[in-house]
């Protein structure tokens, strides 16, 4: 969401149009080449391909990849590189693979076609398309993910970095400061109850830093009500008509004309029903990516920690309010860095704003519409069938230690009640109902065109004792994801009411998942150091490998692996008062700052990068096999055209994309708990 400035190394070679563009610059390339080396020839060619240099720039506009700041008093326009575009590309499959597996392919084609295309409007989206069964499917396909909030409306500001828009926010400010100087000057009285004036502000004089402050909180506003403006998303939407046929008046033209004045008339006997406004641009939303990505984490960890079942149930629940969720990346946080820089002082961001920050963000997660309880989870699994979690799965899973305790006890009775015939007619009643129910369950499956719709067993409004059992099963599932000691799954306020505790797990994750690569890669002794410093907070070599027994040479060599990743850190502790060197010693914590996430994320997007920068090589190398297959007359007779030793080659080729692209997709996870959680 931000940019920052680094140094961008000038590639020593001449690209290709240097010579195909025009003679000239070709010429003027080869001699600055002489003169003054190869990069300096290169920003030359760079430069005299305008043409071409301004459709790439409006390309990369487009994808989101690159952004511009325009100059009011000059008019000049500069451009600045942007990460939102590059992070929508980088995990495309992914987002098209979940909206497919949601939704279906409709839904999964219109997404593709947005990332490709970075924001499109829905009125060129279906000018190509003929018939009106699939403009309809199209409408439908767009309304939906739209309500989900997979796309969003485009606005203004998307195009300019937000230090930018911030600048822009304190310019309006300072002028807003300016012209109503007098109301931020009056006295006391006339502030707080007299004759008007701000009632924020108490003395009647001003200091500079003062003045500062008040600027800086009028740009904050501004620029939040800015960043939160939804007046676009109100125009996303029109009233249409639906009375089983559609007239011709409401096709193309009504729906996805761009008069913004053209209202329908609507008969009495009509139903009104929202159609999309074909003139506003649309984007894919990563923020809603990120919620999801978010909470498959959760139900894989929790799958592991606590059990399937349970994280089947947490599932359900994290699916129920994803949508209502908070975003990954918080921009406020993002702005009071912003606020803290354009201050003239040096204390810079200070800490309790982060905290100040962080409880507000932790209330929010508890607020209305958050908390749930088990009915709410029942409700959830009895309106939809689209769940893992079936009602087969979920009994028996719990062990009711309520239970009488004569069963218990004596075994003798409880082996001569299961040979009972009771149990047997149970058992044989359960069979012919299934066996009953049968034929019915087929004809509804084939009446689903096509769609998993698999009863799951849950009825809100089965018998009274069976959903009270279940209601119980589930309440217990929900506790024991309460239990985790490293992983705060979910808390409960009230008895019987729940709620996930985003703000915390969203700093919790990242820790885990670090020890989790520590002991992957570095081995289980780094990882029994790096605990016992946790617990102790600052302890010594010789404290450490009495701790996790092992030899003090054992211990130092894993101290000093986990200091050169910037994992711990080295304290120097004086044994007298005059801080001599000689008694002094030196004592481990842990790295706490950022630097030591940034690290850890750093290795994650230079493994990837190598991934992909692996496949390209292994096309360069393979380009005369693969250009060979490319070829119309070879395409589905391989066997037959190829030799023994290119098949080979192929399979080889085959099997290592495959296992990069597996690569890839694992440290794409991992990394979206590192890449997006610095913000509170």
């Amino acid at each position: 969401m931000s940019t920052t400035k680094k140094a961008v190394k000038i590639p020593s070679e001449l690209p290709i149009t240097a010579k195909t563009q025009s003679p000239l610059c070709f010429l003027h390339s080869e001699i600055l080449r002489a003169y003054i080396g190869e990069q300096g020839a290169y920003v030359y060619s760079v430069l005299h391909s305008r043409r071409s240099l301004k459709k790439l720039l409006t390309v990369l506009i487009q994808l989101g990849c690159a952004v511009y700041i325009k100059n009011e008093r000059t008019g000049a326009v500069s451009y600045a590189h942007n990460e939102e575009g590059c992070w929508k590309l980088t995990f495309a499959d992914d987002i098209v693979r979940h909206i497919r597996e949601k939704f279906g392919d409709n839904h999964a084609g219109v997404m593709q076609n947005v990332l490709l295309g970075g924001h499109v409007t829905v009125g060129s989206y279906v000018k190509e398309i003929e018939l009106k069964s699939e403009i309809e499917m199209v409408e439908q396909s767009f309304l939906d993910l739209i309500e989900d909030g997979w796309l969003i409306h485009v606005k203004g500001m998307d195009f300019t970095t937000l230090s930018e828009n911030f600048a822009n926010c304190v310019r309006l400010a300072n002028r807003e400061f300016m012209e109503n100087s007098s109301q931020y000057t009056r006295s006391d009285d006339m502030g707080m109850g007299g004759g008007g004036g701000n009632p924020r502000f108490k003395s009647a004089g001003l200091s500079q830093l003062k003045k500062t402050m008040i600027i800086k909180d009028i740009a904050k506003e501004k620029f939040l009500k800015l960043y939160y403006d939804n007046s676009g998303k109100e125009q996303l939407y029109r009233v249409g008509i639906s009375n089983n046929k559609r007239s011709e008046g409401s096709s193309m033209t009504t729906l996805f004309s761009d008069d913004e004045d053209a209202d329908e008339q609507v008969d009495d006997g009509s139903k009104k029903l929202k159609r999309i406004n074909g003139s506003i641009p649309l984007s894919v939303s990563f923020e809603r990516y990120l919620k999801y990505s978010r909470d498959t984490h959760l139900v894989s960890i929790s799958r592991h920690r606590i059990g399937n079942v349970s994280a089947m149930v947490y599932e359900v629940v994290l699916d129920r309010i994803e949508k209502s969720t908070r975003d990954m990346r918080n921009v406020e946080h993002i702005v009071d860095r912003l606020v803290a820089d354009a201050s003239s002082s040096t204390s810079g961001y200070d800490p309790s704003t982060a905290q100040d920050l962080k409880k507000r963000l932790e209330l929010a997660d508890q607020q209305k519409g958050m908390n749930f309880g088990a009915a709410d989870i029942l409700k959830a699994l009895s309106l939809t069938k689209r769940y893992e979690l079936t009602k087969d799965d979920l009994l028996g899973t719990i062990m009711d230690n309520e239970e009488d305790d004569d069963v218990q006890n004596s075994r003798k009775r409880k082996l001569e009640e299961s040979e009972a015939n009771g149990y047997k007619k149970s058992k044989l009643s359960k069979l012919a109902a299934q066996i009953k129910t049968f034929d019915e369950d087929e004809d509804e499956e084939e009446d689903a065109d096509g769609k998993n719709n698999q009863d799951n067993g849950f009825d809100i409004n089965g018998s009274s004792s069976e959903t009270a059992e279940l209601l119980k099963l589930i309440l217990h599932h929900l506790k024991l994801l309460t239990t985790d000691t490293k992983l705060s799954f979910l808390i409960e306020t009230t008895p019987g009411q729940f709620y996930v505790p985003f703000t915390v797990l969203q700093q919790q994750l990242p820790t885990y998942h670090k020890k989790q690569l520590i002991k992957c890669i570095l081995g289980n002794a780094s990882l029994r150091v790096y605990n016992c410093i946790e617990s102790k907070r600052l302890a010594e070599e010789k404290t450490i490998a009495k701790s996790v027994l092992m030899k003090e040479g054992d211990v130092r060599r894993v101290i000093a692996t986990l200091t050169r990743f910037g994992l711990i850190e080295i304290q120097e502790i004086p044994r007298t008062t005059d801080r001599s060197a000689m008694r002094s010693i030196f004592a481990f914590k842990l790295n706490r700052t950022l630097r030591s996430s940034r690290m850890l994320a750093n290795c994650l997007l230079f493994n990837a990068g190598e991934v992909l920068s692996g496949v390209e090589e292994r096309k360069d190398e393979n380009k005369i096999l693969l250009a060979k297959l490319s070829r119309t007359d070879v395409k589905g007779h391989e066997s037959e055209l190829l030799l023994p030793s290119e098949l080979e080659q192929l399979n080889m080729i085959s099997s290592a994309n495959r296992a990069d692209m597996a690569r890839l997709q694992r440290l794409r996870h991992m990394g979206v708990l590192f890449w997006f959680t610095e913000t509170v």
